[in-house]
């Protein structure tokens, strides 16, 4: 949430539900918990937790609730995007894994774990 006033509009929604006091301590501490949580999404997982659930919400439920939310919409955008590579004949980025002890090189082909031998 961007800013005191959708906080205040998400702990409005919910109060009505369990009567908790909502002071300027309140809205502080829900606004730095879900900083980088859209009003939207805050309140669809606020009307689940409070239709599913008979427990005292805290920002630990609001994003639990969203992570699969999250990830699917992860999931839509890399389909999106194979989708549309494939329209445009561009073929998927290949990514080669670093090795673990060495960093800077390819897992296969290190240098380090795999000299090559002087012939």
């Amino acid at each position: 949430m961007q800013n005191s006033t959708e906080v205040g509009a998400f702990l409005g929604k919910v109060q009505l539900n369990d009567g908790r006091k909502v002071d300027e301590g309140t809205i502080k501490f829900w606004g730095e918990a879900l900083a980088k949580i859209p009003l939207e999404d805050a309140l669809a997982a606020l009307l689940e937790h409070q239709t599913t659930s008979t427990e005292w919400v805290t920002p630990a439920h609001i994003l639990r609730l969203l992570k699969p939310v999250w990830e699917q919409r992860k999931r839509d955008q890399r389909i999106a995007e194979a989708k549309q590579r494939a329209i445009q004949g561009t073929p998927a980025p290949i990514e080669i894994p670093k090795c673990a002890k060495h960093p800077s090189e390819n897992i296969a082909s290190c240098r380090f774990c795999f000299p090559r031998k002087s012939v």
